[in-house]
């Protein structure tokens, strides 16, 4: 259940912010698993570059009227997987996220 709700807050990251509505594009998924480790997953888009990670979490103290718009689905892929690491390759955003084994 974790890993498809981080899979579908990455997806729609790309989807918003590395292509948006007017310029559809590809989306490579892979998967990897690690025995006795975990499960690791890297999400590659050749969008506008964008790293989520860069963005401050937001404040989830304040109340919902004062919060501003946006950052909760990054927080939620955070707070699901053990790590996350975000790198330009060329023209290629990369996103890797891993899952540690209970």
């Amino acid at each position: 259940m974790k890993i498809d709700l981080v899979v579908e807050e990455l997806l729609l990251n790309i989807f918003d912010y590395a292509y948006g509505a007017a310029a559809p594009g590809a989306v490579e998924v892979a998967c990897e698993t690690i025995p006795g480790q975990g499960f690791g997953l890297e999400i590659r888009d050749w969008g506008r570059p964008f790293n989520p990670l860069a963005r401050p979490g937001p404040d989830v103290a304040l109340d919902l009227a004062q919060r501003e718009v946006g950052g909760l689905g990054i927080l939620l892929v955070r707070e699901m997987s053990q790590s996350q690491q975000y790198r330009r390759e060329g023209d290629c955003n990369v996103m890797k996220v891993f899952f540690r084994d209970p």
